[in-house]
């Protein structure tokens, strides 16, 4: 009688010990993801106040398309600044309708569109040198062949994985598990580290 209350106590003690363990972790995974999607808030705020509108003959172009280049404090063109924003642009673009399992869900005439604009943002960009020109290159090729109907959904989740990494390498975009390794910019970042 006496053995049976005393591992009827550490039973209790055990399912006592669990439950307060489960709620930590719970408490902290909240605390977590809080902290992710405040981090996740400050980027996109800061995104935002970088990004203008371009208007082409009288048409407004997609918000996600950001064209026009910003000035520094001397009135001259911060090019690379405008190539983060419209790659942060991308990539939140490529998040909102591709990440976590929408890829199977694919609106195809958007992502068509989305490939269109961002064809006519390369055709109109600066030089930004010889590595990241070779990545938006790609991007260019793969574009078309997406507005052209080639295997579409290969091809946007290609474009999804190196506007990631671009967003990484440019930006220093954090809110990441993976890193693809699809972009020339990237690997040049990770070398000179």
């Amino acid at each position: 009688m006496k053995t049976l209350k005393v591992l009827m106590w550490i039973g209790v003690i055990c399912i006592l010990a669990l439950t307060i363990t489960m709620a930590y972790f719970v408490v902290s995974a909240n605390f977590a993801s809080e902290d992710v999607k405040e981090e996740k808030e400050e980027k996109t705020n800061a995104n935002e106040k970088q990004r203008e509108k371009e208007s082409n003959d009288g048409a407004e172009v997609k918000e996600e398309v950001v064209t026009e280049a910003s000035s520094d404090e001397n009135g001259g063109q911060t090019e690379m600044s405008d190539i983060g924003v419209f790659i942060a642009k991308q990539h939140e673009f490529y998040n909102r309708t591709t990440g976590y399992g929408k890829l199977d869900s694919l609106q195809l005439e958007e992502q068509k569109e989305q490939a269109s604009a961002i064809i006519k943002y390369i055709d109109n960009a600066e030089d930004y040198g010889k590595v990241l020109k070779q990545d938006i290159e790609s991007i260019h090729s793969i574009a078309n062949q997406v507005v052209n109907g080639e295997e579409q959904v290969s091809h946007v989740q290609s474009l999804h994985r190196m506007f990631h990494d671009l967003d990484i390498a440019i930006n220093g975009y954090t809110n990441y598990k993976k890193v693809w390794g699809v972009t020339k910019t990237y690997e040049s970042v990770v070398r000179s580290e």
